[in-house]
């Protein structure tokens, strides 16, 4: 398992001194202060130079002061949990495949309902105790 991260590494000064967060300066100039001052572009595991248009610096999250990682590891566990677990769906969803099944023609709707038995039946043999390829060649 890997170690809880924010959804948004790397920071500018700009984005810092919007993101108005814990412990940090609230203008780009006071967070580029903050910066001379701690001497993060020394550090270089942490800090690069912005590719783009524009340039300047953008700076790891781990720099930040520790409420203010405190909060974006906060946000991210939020964000986390409100998230649809992988491969869930939603009513939208199926309301989208169904129009799209039902616009096909007969002759692919019996293919796709063909397709999905074989499916259904492969998976009703793995779960009885064979491995995939028996259930396959079953």
């Amino acid at each position: 398992m890997s170690a809880p991260h924010p959804s948004q590494i790397w920071w500018s000064a700009a984005e810092l001194a919007e993101a108005a967060m814990p412990d940090m300066p609230a203008t780009k100039r006071r967070v580029n202060a903050l910066v001379e001052r701690e001497g993060w572009k020394a550090q270089s595991a942490h800090a690069r130079k912005r590719a783009g248009r524009g340039g300047g610096w953008e700076f790891h999250w781990q720099l930040l002061p520790l409420r203010a990682r405190q909060r974006l590891l906060r946000e991210a566990a939020i964000a986390q949990e409100r998230a649809p677990a992988p491969g869930a769906q939603t009513e939208d969803d199926r309301a989208a495949r169904h129009a799209a099944f039902e616009a096909l023609p007969e002759a692919a709707k019996a293919e796709a309902r063909f397709r999905l038995r074989v499916v259904q039946a492969v998976m009703a043999s793995t779960r009885s105790g064979l491995t995939r390829s028996q259930a396959v060649t079953q």
